[in-house]
Parts: structure tokens; C-alpha cells; sequence
């Protein structure tokens, strides 16, 4: 009988304490989340103690575990009070859904310290770093040739095979060297300068972490890996398209994948709230060849309404043109979309059959630069 009760007293204290992290979370301002996470929080520990407590049947764990929750009772709410009239006399924000403020009058009110908007500069892009692989059939040269042109910055490409793709099976090694060479022969003959080691054997991250510098913007494949398609997957190594998203997050500069050629008429930047999505959108403006399509940022946050999200973003992005819109189902559904985004959860969709750009969009095979 006492285990069931502390088995119910830890349920119910764990559901009170999961309560309280959800409106942590969820609530709109300081003094309703301070509400949810003492509240909840005070007596969903409480009860967990006092569970935990019962089944060891001990007058000092029994006692230990009241004097406890006493000691949560009494200092969690003090504290609670404390942080919640900092808050409201240093002028934290109410919910715009907020009727009255009872304590106009008692208190002193501050006003909330306006965020200084300085205008950003656009990314100073000095140099594109390319990388294909056998599978990209020159998508990825294709790209950053077109950008270098339009930039008027030169253009490295860099040819790496993966040797840890022939450990089990060397036979496939010749090969993606061939495949590897003509490659890196038709990205030069794109107009491409080759990079001094041109053709290495080396983990694709070491190759270009020794490569890329500052200004750099790096074009990578959307699907292929580093082995040519000549190689075998090592067991500790997730499926070829996947490992592309580690390879770019692993790099400070910002990443293009070059998707299926298509006009842009459509650049869709994804908006976590982020300072590097000003940027992204001050550069985007002057990017050619994709300056000329139409900037769309969309909206995701639930607690700023969409004008104050776009005051801010006009704000320091001086005279750049863009419309914005709430994130929802259907957001990508231009094959010449050019999609900016930090970068996606690297799930295993390769073990199901499908595309890692599938969880953007099914069936979307547009560029995606990851800023």
C-alpha cells in the first residue's frame, strides 16, 4: 500500500512539475512564467521528495523529506516574489493581453530598454569554396561558378575522396579516383581555379576546414558523398546525404547547397529570430544572380506580433524589399526557391528512402543556404 502511494504522489509530482516546464516554455511574459514554474514547480518537487521518501519506511527519511518541502514552501515563493518585483521595476513587458496592472501607483515602473538597431552590412563574400562529388553531375560547380561571375570573386574547387569508404573495399579506390579527377576537371573547365592540393585523400572535414578562411562562402552538393559513388559506407558513418549536414555545421562560413538547376523567382528565409537572419536578408538583397527574386521572410514566433518582427528586421536592413508571412504547412512549394535557414535536425530519412531535403519540403529540390 505505501509503495502504490508513493508510486501516485511521485506521478502526480512529476506531472506538476512537467506542467511547470510547459508554461515555462509557453507563457507570454516573465510574470505568468514565474507564476507556472513556482507554483507547479514548488509542489511537483515537493510531492516527488515526499514519494521518494514513503517506501523507505524511515522516521529520518520521512522527516528529512518534510523538512524539505517546507523549505521549498517557504524560499521559492520569497524568491519568486523577489525576481517578479525586479522584473516589474526594471520594466519587464506585460502579455498584450494583460487587462490591468494592479500595482500601478504602489510601485515603480520602468520603462523596457529599447533594443538598439544598428543596420547590419551584408556578408562580405571574398572568395566561393566548392566541393562536389560524382553525384551532383556539376550542380554544385554549376552554382558557384555562376555566383563568382556575378560576385566578381574567384572561385576554388576542391576534389577530395573519403578514404574511409575503401577500407572493405579498395577495389573501388581507382575509380573514385577517376571519377573524382573528371569531376574536378569540369568544375576547372566551368571556369573554377583548382585548389593547390586539387585532388585529396583526406576526412572531408579535415580537407576543408584547411581550405575555407573568413569572406569564404562554401558550395556544397545537395546528395552524393566524397567516395564517387565507388566506395562502401563504413558502419559509424550515417547515409552519404545525411553526413552533408554535419560536414556544413562543422564550418563557420556560411554553406550554400546547390539544389536542381531552376530560375530563382523566390528566396524564402526561414526565420528563427536570430540576428543572422538580418543579415542573410541584407545580403540576399545584393546577391546576384539571386538579387532579382522576391525575399519572403517567414514568420514563426509565437510571442512578437509579425508587424514588431517586421519593424525590426526593416530596421536594420535599410531599404531591402521583402514581404513576410506566417510559417506553415506549404511554406516551400517553388522548385526555384532558394531556401535560407540555420541548419535542419540531421534526422536518418536515408533509412526510409528518403531525401534529407524532404524535411524542408517533400519533393523540394531547391538550393538551401545555411547562414
Amino acid at each position: 500500500m505505501i509503495e502504490v502511494l508513493a508510486y501516485l504522489l511521485k506521478a502526480i509530482g512529476t506531472t506538476f512539475l512537467l506542467i511547470a516546464a510547459v508554461g515555462v516554455v509557453r507563457l507570454p511574459d516573465a510574470f505568468t512564467r514565474m507564476h507556472a514554474a513556482t507554483k507547479a514547480g514548488t509542489l511537483g518537487a515537493g510531492l516527488v521528495v515526499l514519494g521518494s521518501a514513503l517506501p523507505l519506511e524511515s522516521a529520518f527519511s520521512i522527516g528529512t523529506a518534510i523538512v524539505t518541502l517546507l523549505f521549498l514552501l517557504l524560499t521559492v515563493p520569497l524568491a519568486s516574489h523577489s525576481l517578479g518585483r525586479a522584473a516589474y521595476i526594471g520594466g519587464a513587458p506585460f502579455w498584450q493581453g494583460t487587462a490591468s496592472d494592479a500595482l500601478d501607483g504602489t510601485l515603480p515602473r520602468g520603462e523596457p530598454a529599447e533594443p538598439k538597431s544598428a543596420p547590419v552590412e551584408p556578408l562580405a563574400i571574398e572568395r566561393i569554396v566548392v566541393m562536389p562529388t560524382y553525384e551532383s553531375d556539376c550542380n554544385a560547380s554549376t552554382q558557384a561558378v555562376s555566383l563568382g561571375r556575378a560576385l566578381d570573386v574567384p572561385v576554388v574547387c576542391l576534389g577530395v575522396i573519403d578514404p574511409r569508404f575503401f577500407e572493405t573495399a579498395p577495389e573501388g579506390r581507382g575509380l573514385a579516383r577517376e571519377r573524382a579527377q573528371s569531376t574536378l576537371s569540369r568544375a576547372i573547365a566551368l571556369g573554377a581555379q583548382g585548389a593547390p592540393m586539387e585532388l585529396v585523400e583526406a576526412d572531408p572535414r579535415t580537407a576543408l576546414a584547411r581550405v575555407v578562411r573568413d569572406g569564404d562562402l562554401v558550395v556544397l552538393p545537395s546528395r552524393g558523398w566524397f567516395d564517387h559513388g565507388a566506395g562502401r559506407e563504413p558502419e559509424d558513418i550515417s547515409g552519404r546525404g545525411e553526413a552533408l549536414l554535419p560536414l556544413a555545421r562543422s564550418l563557420a562560413q556560411p554553406v550554400l547547397f546547390a539544389g536542381e538547376p531552376a530560375p530563382v523567382r523566390r528566396i524564402s528565409i526561414l526565420d528563427d529570430g536570430s540576428p543572422a537572419v538580418a543579415r542573410a536578408l541584407a545580403t540576399l538583397a545584393t546577391l546576384e544572380p539571386f538579387g532579382k527574386a522576391d525575399l519572403v521572410v517567414h514568420w514563426a514566433r509565437d510571442y512578437q506580433p509579425e508587424s514588431e518582427r517586421r519593424a525590426e528586421l526593416s530596421a536594420v536592413c535599410d531599404g531591402v524589399a521583402f514581404s513576410a508571412r506566417r510559417s506553415g504547412a506549404g511554406v516551400i512549394d517553388d522548385p526555384g526557391e532558394v531556401v535560407v535557414s540555420t541548419s535542419p535536425h540531421s534526422g536518418r530519412a536515408d533509412w526510409y528512402g528518403l531525401d534529407w531535403r524532404d524535411r524542408l519540403a517533400p519533393g523540394w529540390r531547391g538550393h538551401l543556404l545555411l547562414v
